[in-house]
């Protein structure tokens, strides 16, 4: 964790099992009982180089120091990871907030309220949120957001927590109602990064991507009350509407020779692809698959695969 504006933000990193499980809900609601709250988050994409960083110089905790580092690496590597910047109210040290709220890492050595009390299977090395040494915060806020990011985040901004639910959108295969969903549960996760993400939203779109966000959703919503065989029709006509506003005010990346303009632009592209079904196929599926993985999007092979199924096979009956 760092501290910046006064020790008023903190900075973590959300990882996978807080996705997996479903626990960011529970997690934020015990920010909130704290008076902390998100004001900005990146996804990571979280390479072994990356988290390498991260953990380098790090001091380790006494007993299977070493294997618990091994794995506390191997972690993030699994799925999902978010860095959230949080923030407090004037005169709080938020950094000092946290470190005390997270709780131990071993699970039955926390308080009930801990942090990572969130979530039903949080242990030592599956702790829901990473956290640096105080001596190394900076490094690591530099290396997560970036120097001229930290410096524009203002702990008075609220992120909607809703916003970091969305970024991963996780479904078991069984829980899929019908094989449209991955398209439309892509569509919103795209949109919240281009909107939202620190470091890849896109300057300006912001009510746009929100939009075309809300309107996934719905859609989502709606096809699950859609016979098969009128499926493809709904999923047509449904994309049309989002499909009108993107390219009626295509996103335009600032700076598309940076690294993160150029996996906004990707993401950007991506979009399109989704939004226009007569854009599908297994190439086209590929494109999207890589620019999420590239972003720091996961996705699971699982998910992966249904992606190239949806925009492979199904858009024939769209014809």
């Amino acid at each position: 964790m760092t501290a910046t504006a006064g020790g008023r933000l903190g900075i973590a990193v959300l990882t996978p099992d807080l996705f997996i499980t479903g626990a960011w809900p529970a997690l934020a609601e015990r920010l909130a009982d704290r008076g902390l709250h998100v004001c900005a988050f990146t996804v990571v994409n979280a390479t072994n180089a990356t988290m390498a960083a991260l953990y380098e110089g790090n001091v380790l905790k006494a007993g299977r120091a070493r294997i618990a580092s091994t794995l506390g690496r191997s972690l993030p590597l699994l799925d999902m990871n978010v860095a959230v910047a949080v923030a407090g109210p004037p005169g709080q040290d938020v950094p000092a907030i946290l470190d005390e709220a997270k709780g131990p890492s071993p699970h039955g050595t926390r308080q009930p309220d801990a942090l990572r009390e969130a979530g039903s299977i949080s242990h030592r090395c599956m702790s829901l949120l990473h956290t640096a040494d105080p001596a190394l915060a900076g490094r690591d806020a530099a290396l997560l957001f970036g120097p001229d990011v930290m410096g524009r985040l203002h702990p008075g901004d609220r992120l909607d927590p809703h916003a970091i639910g969305d970024l991963r959108g996780m479904r078991c295969p069984g829980e899929e109602p019908h094989p449209y969903d991955i398209v439309c549960r892509t569509i919103v996760r795209i949109t919240t990064v281009l909107s939202l993400d620190a470091l890849l939203a896109v300057p300006g779109s912001e009510d746009l991507m929100a939009t075309v966000r809300r309107g996934a959703k719905a859609l989502a919503v709606r096809l699950n009350d859609v016979k098969p065989p009128d499926l493809p029709d709904a999923v047509r006509s449904g994309l049309r509407p989002l499909a009108a506003l993107v390219h009626s005010a295509p996103p335009t990346i600032a700076a598309p020779l940076t690294e993160a303009g150029v996996v906004g632009a990707e993401l950007v592209r991506a979009l399109g692809v989704l939004l226009d079904p007569a854009l599908w196929s297994e190439r086209s599926g590929e494109l999207v698959a890589t620019a999420l993985a590239r972003s720091g999007l996961f996705v699971s092979p699982w998910e992966r695969h249904m992606i190239l199924v949806a925009l492979t096979f199904l858009p024939r009956a769209c014809a």
